[in-house]
């Protein structure tokens, strides 16, 4: 089991431009963050129908985005609104060390750090426990990790709330018609 701290960002860094997935707490739930989504859904036996987010460091990063897109990112980003645009999940989170290492990889994907039908892990001791089979795939960040809510995840396109979070449809629409 390879663990990290917080002081070990370059290795982080490393580990992750080379094909690894880091098991890490966001500000949501811990998470399973990649370079490549394939890999996470192999990791989490994950069903390919299902969505996983995008983190950015910025909506600057993100092309073809309308005026209610940037009202929502201005307003919520970095925080706890994935925003549905064109089929793909994207987000800014809110953790600092996180946005560092996204800063310096590029986008990462994200999912909740559990295989497919299990528990939200609450440790890297945990995570090592359900991901472990894999080896030197996956990294983990040391610590005791936060369950917090998740996300609220709003499809812009289609305007509907996919997954209830601490963001309401109230909330969105206020920001979106001001």
């Amino acid at each position: 089991m390879v663990v990290y701290n917080n002081n070990d960002i370059d290795a982080i860094v490393f580990e992750i431009k080379n094909n690894k997935a880091l098991i890490a707490p966001t500000d949501t739930i811990p998470g399973i963050l990649a370079k490549n989504k394939n890999t996470i859904y192999r990791l989490k036996k994950r069903n390919r129908n299902k969505k996983i987010i995008l983190f950015v460091c910025s909506w600057k990063h993100i092309k073809d985005l309308n005026n209610n897109f940037i009202k929502l990112a201005r307003h919520f980003w970095p925080g706890n609104l994935t925003i549905v645009k064109n089929g793909i999940s994207y987000r800014v989170p809110r953790d600092k060390f996180l946005l560092e290492i996204i800063s310096r990889t590029g986008p990462l994907y994200c999912s909740s750090a559990n295989l497919s039908g299990y528990n939200v892990i609450k440790n890297y001791q945990e995570a090592y426990d359900m991901f472990g089979i894999f080896g030197t795939e996956v990294i983990y960040l040391d610590g005791n990790y936060c369950v917090n809510k998740p996300s609220t995840v709003y499809d812009i396109d289609k305007d509907r709330i996919l997954r209830e979070g601490e963001i309401t449809h109230e909330q969105i629409r206020n920001i979106i018609q001001n």
